[in-house]
């Protein structure tokens, strides 16, 4: 294989979000498991020199970059004034159910954000202080993860960033979880059911390819 040009950012592509998806499904999320799933969060939706493969891509593909999230519907907008999404993506969206929504399922859509809008968009907010998902990968890759480890993370940090997380990851728990990484597991899978419709597009380009994951 030539590792260059558009052909191959279009497998590593499909290799990247092939694994997330093997990596959602592994039992336990165990620490490890997470900043590997940041690492390649990181490559493909972050900010950054090589990075934002996910962009690049989608730049000669026609499906969008949605994040569907479930909300209310507002007050008694008709069906037809709700958004029109791809019945692809759709396909991949966190299903609306009495499980999810034990008060009942009417009333509820699914909402686009732009992927770019989504991970800025506050995934929770933990003592006053709102968390967004880009920050999440970046501190899970970056700061625990090694890409850009401060070896006195603890005791002298030198960023404040880093250091709220930090605090609020050792201190405050959701559901038995440390906070930041049950946050974390709740956008992570958005994001990757944000990507898989693209993923499908591009992966029908090349269909004797092989893909691996350990």
């Amino acid at each position: 294989m030539v590792l260059v040009g558009n052909e191959y950012l279009d497998q590593l592509f499909i290799w990247h979000v092939d694994d997330l998806q093997a990596c959602g499904r592994a039992k336990p999320h165990h620490p490890f498991l997470r900043l590997r799933i940041a690492h390649t969060l990181r490559i493909l939706v972050t900010e950054g020199a090589g990075n934002e493969l996910a962009y690049r891509v989608r730049e000669r593909y026609t499906c969008p970059l949605w994040v569907l999230v479930p909300e209310a519907i507002s007050g008694n907008t008709p069906a037809d004034q709700l958004p029109k999404i791809p019945a692809n993506v759709v396909s991949y969206a966190t299903p609306i159910t009495v499980e999810t929504h034990p008060r009942g399922t009417d009333g509820y859509y699914h909402k686009p954000y732009e992927l770019k809008m989504y991970l800025d968009r506050p995934t929770g907010i933990l003592m006053k202080r709102p968390i967004k998902p880009r920050e999440l990968i970046k501190f899970l890759a970056n700061k625990l993860g090694g890409s850009h480890a401060d070896n006195e993370l603890v005791d002298h940090p030198k960023n404040i960033d880093a250091e709220t997380l930090y605090f609020l990851n050792q201190r405050i728990s959701i559901m038995g979880e440390q906070a930041i990484f049950k946050l974390f597991d709740n956008c992570a899978p958005m994001i990757w059911r944000c990507l898989a419709p693209l993923r499908d597009e591009v992966a029908a380009n090349y269909p004797d390819l092989e893909m691996l994951h350990v």
